[in-house]
């Protein structure tokens, strides 16, 4: 797993899984997530797909909504 800070966000996180999930039965897919807060409130994103999540991805996704709390 690899993880990067979430700009504006202290101690907000992201990570990207490099491996796929392989679960008994199932296509093996790549997960990417991020968690964050603000106050009271707090954000939990979590992206999954068939090819590996982009940086881009998962940070943009955050940045979005953190800019709505």
């Amino acid at each position: 797993m690899r993880t990067r800070p979430i700009p504006g966000t202290g101690e907000g996180k992201a990570y990207v899984h490099p491996k796929p999930v392989r679960e008994a039965g199932g296509a093996p897919f790549y997960t990417a997530e991020a968690h964050a807060s603000r106050g009271d409130l707090s954000l939990h994103i979590w992206v999954y797909g068939d090819d590996p999540i982009p940086w881009r991805t998962i940070m943009d996704l955050a940045e979005r909504q953190m800019e709505r709390l």
